[in-house]
């Protein structure tokens, strides 16, 4: 398959809850969904989880309906089996990020320096103190591997040029320019271990940048309030 070239240069040196948002997944994708969530259930439409009920592989708790006309529905042990019986491309699920949530404190760790163009997260709207959650999911089990591009786009969006005292003479740094393989699709290649495979890496010299903005990202456990995954603060 061929590759095609892509460079990402990184360097080393309130928004209210959104309104629910319909779930698309169907069959063994959308088992595979409801078994990765941290409530061990999903609150589903009757629409959306028919078919699966239907087939006898999932049951609703009615008890615990609510005015939105969703439902906890769990899967039965005909749904588990479905599931363990399922390929990986059938279990695909699509990655679920939370709300940006306060007062969640972040672990004492320091955020790499970096530099944005567009991004699915919600870094724009995050205020200081602000975070959001990436599950883990059958599909991803390392969120925080598969959000370090985006912090790097984040961290490069919120930076500015560093100048001499004169205002106007650029101060120059090395970086490292890290160009990684893609195949025809325009997806980035990874290795076995879900690591972007590097095709080469050159030194290069670029003027110095400093943040205006400050987002550290660290897995979390079950102790999150959201459950296994990785979370993303905006510090400062």
């Amino acid at each position: 398959m061929a590759r095609v070239a892509e460079t990402t240069v990184e360097q080393t040196s309130e928004q209210t809850a959104p309104a629910r948002t319909p779930v698309t997944e169907t069959g063994v994708a959308l088992l595979a969904r409801i078994k990765s969530s941290p409530a061990g259930y999903m609150m589903l439409t009757q629409a959306e989880g028919a078919a699966i009920v239907a087939a006898g592989q999932a049951t609703v708790n009615t008890d615990g309906a609510q005015a939105d006309g969703t439902a906890p529905v769990y899967l039965t042990p005909v749904g588990e089996a479905a599931l363990a019986a399922a390929t990986p491309a059938q279990k695909r699920t699509a990655t679920i990020v939370g709300a940006i949530v306060k007062g969640i404190a972040p672990p004492a760790v320091t955020g790499r320096k970096g530099r944005t163009r567009g991004s699915k997260y919600p870094f724009d709207t995050m205020e200081v103190g602000d975070s959001f959650h990436i599950s883990a999911s059958l599909e991803d089990t390392n969120p925080l591997s598969s959000v370090q591009s985006s912090l790097t786009l984040a961290r490069e969006k919120y930076s500015e040029p560093v100048f001499e005292a004169d205002g106007t003479t650029p101060v120059m740094e090395t970086v490292t320019e890290t160009v990684y393989s893609k195949d025809e699709a325009g997806k980035i290649l990874k290795d076995a271990d879900g690591k972007r495979i590097i095709a080469s890496k050159t030194n290069v010299q670029k003027q110095k940048t400093k943040p205006t903005r400050v987002f550290v990202a660290a897995a979390v456990d079950a102790s999150d309030p959201e459950g296994v995954g990785a979370r993303i603060w905006r510090t400062a």
